[in-house]
């Protein structure tokens, strides 16, 4: 896991609220300030229901290689292990109609290895939820998807801002083709005008496989 705990925000009293702005706002458990202050590629911070994904969310800028944290830390450390990241086809507040999430499956758990839980239909039924944070935001996604799923690239094979595409996928990771064990929640199911977000890691099983997990956004929660 995430190695302290100096980047959560403890809690505290509610600011009053201010006079001239009617919309009261909830502080965000991330401070933001911290983490950008050491790398500012950091662009949020992610946790799921009933797994030890409790990261950081990576996402290189242009002085880096596109996939530099597949195998960097979040303080740009030469890691195996690697960050969570989004690649630079995806906005990095988030505000993409499909936001494409990388993390390793790692041996020791770590990482994105949680994800396999969701394999368990006891597991799936029981964890529902996708919690990202970014500055200014706490965004909520509901999983209605978790099947394994080709290697190819999914940014890249659809145009999520074709209405016929982003209908598409939501269909194929409703339906996967894959024969292996998948999970689905027919009334979370993204209609067009959703966003979501699919966590991709490796499948145990050699070969070009991903493992994916898909969640429907339900709630953004403005913060301060």
């Amino acid at each position: 896991s995430f190695p302290n705990n100096s980047y959560k925000k403890s809690k505290k009293d509610p600011a009053p609220s201010s006079s001239v702005t009617s919309e009261v706002l909830v502080d965000n458990p991330i401070d933001f300030a911290e983490l950008k202050a050491q790398n500012d590629n950091v662009c949020g911070y992610i946790t799921v229901d009933g797994t030890v994904v409790d990261y950081p969310v990576l996402r290189s800028d242009e002085s880096l290689p596109e996939d530099y944290y597949l195998n960097h830390d979040w303080l740009k450390h030469s890691k195996f292990a690697g960050s969570i990241y989004m690649q630079k086809c995806n906005s990095s507040d988030f505000s993409d109609n499909c936001t494409l999430l990388y993390g390793h499956n790692m041996l020791d758990g770590s990482m994105f290895a949680g994800l396999r839980k969701f394999r368990n239909e006891d597991f799936f039924n029981e964890n529902k939820y996708i919690t990202i944070c970014t500055p200014g935001h706490i965004l909520k996604y509901e999983i209605y998807s978790a099947f394994t799923y080709e290697g190819r690239h999914i940014i890249h094979s659809f145009d999520f801002s074709k209405q016929e595409d982003f209908e598409l996928f939501v269909h194929e990771s409703l339906n996967p083709r894959s024969l292996e064990t998948y999970h689905i929640r027919e009334d979370a199911a993204p209609v067009w005008g959703d966003k979501i977000v699919v966590l991709s890691t490796c499948t145990d099983a050699y070969g070009d496989l991903r493992y994916l997990v898909a969640g429907k956004l339900i709630e953004d929660t403005k913060t301060n």
